[in-house]
């Protein structure tokens, strides 16, 4: 597997992803808002510093993906997205692409699932319960697509077994 792919299924993480869901469409209010909470987690000198960076990049890409997906009508939109957010967001994910340029992902690196077992075990049931049905929906998209997710994101696939073994 890819670490760059795996250390995206830190439970801290996904607590503030989760809390972040909704909030990106809605005002450029809340979506500045969420943005300080990513620099918040970011902040220099935090504990693992380049993987943060990198699932901040690849949560804004993914939300700047959804924007394209509403301009072009793939995506159905409850509300408009102004071009002031489109440009905030931008303006953020340059910014932690040239972060992320400068602090990479540590090469060889080995992700520890262990770890990620005893935070599902820590952490609230019904943030599991929820985490859950967010991700499981991410996995039918996948095989909406016609693509099996345990081969093109087995990350994924490990990770939701794990919240069912620990998080009943």
């Amino acid at each position: 597997m890819e670490y760059h792919r795996e250390c995206l299924y830190n439970v801290e993480w996904q607590k503030l992803r989760m809390s972040l869901l909704g909030s990106w469409r809605s005002n450029i209010q809340d979506t500045t808002a969420s943005i300080t909470a990513l620099r918040q987690y970011t902040s220099y000198g935090s504990a693992y510093y380049s993987e943060r960076v990198w699932r901040v990049l690849n949560l804004l890409n993914a939300v700047l993906l959804s924007y394209a997906q509403i301009a072009k009508k793939v995506r159905p939109a409850s509300t408009s997205v102004g071009q002031d957010t489109i440009e905030v967001v931008t303006s953020w994910r340059d910014h932690f692409s040239k972060e992320h340029a400068a602090h990479p992902l540590p090469k060889d690196a080995k992700w520890d699932w262990s770890t990620v077992a005893e935070d599902i075990k820590k952490a609230d049931k019904i943030f599991i319960a929820r985490l859950k049905a967010n991700l499981g929906r991410r996995r039918k998209t996948a095989l909406y697509r016609g693509k099996d997710p345990s081969v093109t994101r087995p990350e994924l696939t490990i990770f939701l077994q794990m919240l069912e073994a620990y998080g009943q």
